[in-house]
């Protein structure tokens, strides 16, 4: 039965997503970087690019609301 198999796996991938303990800002940050998509490739690439150079030992979201700022000049 389809249902069956999607039960189990919704099941699952719930219990693998309590497992990564993420909050809701990291989703609708997530959310928010995947549907840039191609618009302004360029520029956040450079963003995640001196992010990541900065400090790799606390990884902590972009500020989104920056981000949008600099996109809107």
């Amino acid at each position: 039965n389809n249902y069956l198999v999607f039960q189990r796996h919704y099941r699952y991938l719930t219990v693998r997503h309590n497992k990564l303990d993420v909050t809701v800002n990291n989703i609708h940050h997530d959310i928010f970087l995947i549907n840039l998509k191609e618009h302004q490739k360029f520029f956040v690439k450079t963003c995640l690019d001196n992010f990541y150079i900065t400090d790799q030992n606390s990884i902590e979201n972009i500020d989104i609301d920056n981000l949008i700022k600099q996109l809107m000049n």
